[in-house]
C-alpha cells in the first residue's frame, strides 16, 4: 500500500476508532479511550494476521502500531508533537465551556483536523497511550518480518504530549 493511501487510511480509522471510543465511554474527557489501544492492537494483529505474514516491509507493519517522523529531528518532532497536544487539549477544555450536545462528533473532528494539519511530520500521537501501549504491544507480538520497535523515537510521543497537554491545561487557566 502507498504512503499516501495508508496516510488516509490511517486518518478515517482513527476518526472513527475516536467518535466510537468516546461514545462508548459515554463522555467527552480528555484522555477518551486510549488505554485499550494496546487491547486494540493485538485484537488487530490477530484480525489481520494473514496480511502481517504476508507484509514484508517491517516499517509498514511497525506504522499501523506506532507513530513515527517523517523526517526524523527529534526536537522538531518533539515541537510538533507539543503543538498538536496543545491543540487538543485546549480546544477540548474550552468546549467545555461553551453549550452544545456535539461532544463526541466534535472531539472526533477536531482529532481529524489536528491530524491532517499537524500529523504528517511525526503521525500525531497526541496521546502518550496512542502510541506507547501499541509500540509495546508490538514488541511482544510475535509478527513475521517485523523490525525494530524504533524505542530512540519512542520517547518523543510521550514526552510531547505531556508537555503540550501541561501547557494547555495552564493556558486555559489563565485564560
Amino acid at each position: 500500500m502507498a504512503r499516501q493511501q495508508r496516510a488516509r487510511f490511517r486518518a478515517g480509522s482513527l476518526f472513527l476508532r475516536a467518535f466510537t471510543g468516546v461514545v462508548e465511554s459515554g463522555e467527552v474527557s480528555v484522555s477518551g479511550c486510549n488505554p485499550s489501544r494496546t487491547r486494540r492492537s493485538v485484537r488487530c494483529y490477530l484480525t489481520y494476521k494473514k496480511q502481517y505474514d504476508d507484509t514484508e516491509d517491517a516499517g509498514a507493519i511497525l506504522a499501523t502500531f506506532s507513530t513515527g517522523p517523517t523526517i526524523r529531528s527529534y526536537g522538531w518532532n518533539l515541537v510538533t508533537e507539543i503543538v498538536g497536544t496543545f491543540v487538543l487539549i485546549f480546544v477540548i477544555i474550552m468546549f467545555g465551556h461553551t453549550p452544545s450536545g456535539l461532544g463526541p462528533l466534535a472531539v472526533a473532528l477536531l482529532v481529524v483536523s489536528i491530524g491532517a494539519s499537524l500529523g504528517g511530520p511525526t503521525g500525531y500521537a497526541i496521546n502518550p497511550a496512542r502510541d506507547l501501549g501499541p509500540r509495546i504491544a508490538h514488541a511482544v507480538l510475535p509478527i513475521r518480518h517485523k523490525g525494530s520497535n524504533n524505542w530512540a523515537y519512542a520517547w518523543v510521543p510521550v514526552a510531547g504530549p505531556v508537555i503540550g497537554s501541561v501547557l494547555a491545561a495552564l493556558v486555559a487557566y489563565i485564560y
